[in-house]
């Protein structure tokens, strides 16, 4: 490969997975106690829904993350939009629904759309003439029937949202739900139509929710629902960041070195973590951005533990240790990776 002196191995790619990561960090919540107070109440109380919006690694998945315990003992829907799931039709709910149904996420649409009609059939039977719409967001094969075939195209998403808000009724009834969906700047388009649609119904059912998403993004919240709190998350102080600098570092740091940090990061936390912990180490070695700062880190690792690195990121942020071993341990027969 052109400008590298070393073999590129080649990764062929044979799925993407729909499972979420709910990750979590040791580190404090710096500088956010407000909007948690707030975030906790609308979780306690229900029927209220929080739209977070902040820049890539201010901390929306963080203050997320402070608050989950506040959702103890309600039914929990939890998904995040992708990249490249921004041009494939309910992408989101896909995983969301058929998780929220002990449905087998990875399964293929004709297994789901078995599953799913014997569900509601015996849960739900008034809908099984609209079952084909329930199909669509759940990415289940059925067969049509004549109510659905009479559904204008027109009008043939509403009456998919609305039946989803049905079933959820049916199926929940009073029970309290908690639902989450991050990362709303990359929502697909149908998406994105039922989240607003589930926004809405949330002003009278006893769900709480809570969306995150970056401020570049071309979602939006419906305007001017009384039960929806927006949150916009602000670059974290000079003195946060110092805070965090000094929590998260293997070492302690000087003065000089803290003033790095606090001129670099910019009120980031994500990156103020990754350059406290990368001065703490070297203090010669200041990265300038957060890709450059990571791609040092993967450099710096042992040969096996860097490979090990880069083969799982390409099998995404939720795998498991099957899969990644069946990657790194060629099988009998197998041809070797093309290099050059």
């Amino acid at each position: 490969v052109k400008g590298k002196t070393e073999p590129i191995i080649a990764h062929t790619g044979s799925g993407v997975t729909d499972e979420v990561r709910l990750g979590g960090t040791a580190t404090r919540l710096y500088c956010r106690r407000a909007e948690l107070v707030v975030l906790s109440r609308a979780i306690g109380e229900l029927g209220e829904i929080v739209d977070i919006v902040g820049a890539a690694g201010v901390g929306k998945s963080r203050l997320l993350d402070a608050a989950w315990d506040e959702a103890e003992g309600l039914r929990a829907f939890h998904g995040a939009c992708t990249p490249y799931g921004a041009t494939s039709p309910y992408s989101v709910f896909r995983p969301l629904l058929r998780g929220g149904l002990g449905i087998d996420i990875h399964a293929d649409p004709v297994s789901v759309g078995e599953e799913l009609s014997a569900f509601v059939a015996d849960a739900a039977p008034h809908l099984v003439p609209m079952l084909p719409l329930l199909a669509v967001p759940f990415g289940a094969d059925v067969p049509s029937t004549p109510e659905v075939d009479a559904i204008d195209a027109e009008f043939r998403r509403q009456r998919i949202h609305e039946a989803v808000v049905d079933l959820y009724d049916t199926t929940l009834g009073s029970t309290p739900v908690f639902l989450v969906i991050e990362d709303l700047h990359w929502v697909d388009d149908a998406s994105g139509d039922l989240v607003n649609h589930l926004v809405r119904a949330a002003a009278d059912r006893p769900w709480a929710g809570v969306t995150t998403r970056r401020p570049e993004g071309a979602w939006e919240m419906d305007a001017g629902q009384s039960h929806v709190t927006p949150m916009l998350l602000e670059p974290l102080s000079a003195d946060d960041v110092r805070g965090l600098a000094i929590e998260v570092s293997d070492r302690a740091l000087s003065d000089a070195e803290l003033d790095i940090v606090v001129g670099r990061a910019n009120g980031n936390p994500l990156f103020a973590v990754e350059l406290a912990r990368a001065v703490s180490q070297d203090a010669g070695a200041v990265p300038d951005s957060v890709e450059s700062l990571i791609a040092s880190r993967v450099d710096a690792l042992p040969p096996g533990a860097r490979r090990l690195v880069r083969v799982a990121a390409v099998l995404g942020t939720t795998f498991s240790e099957r899969d990644l071993q069946l990657v790194l341990e060629p099988q009998a027969g197998d041809r070797p990776a093309s290099s050059g």
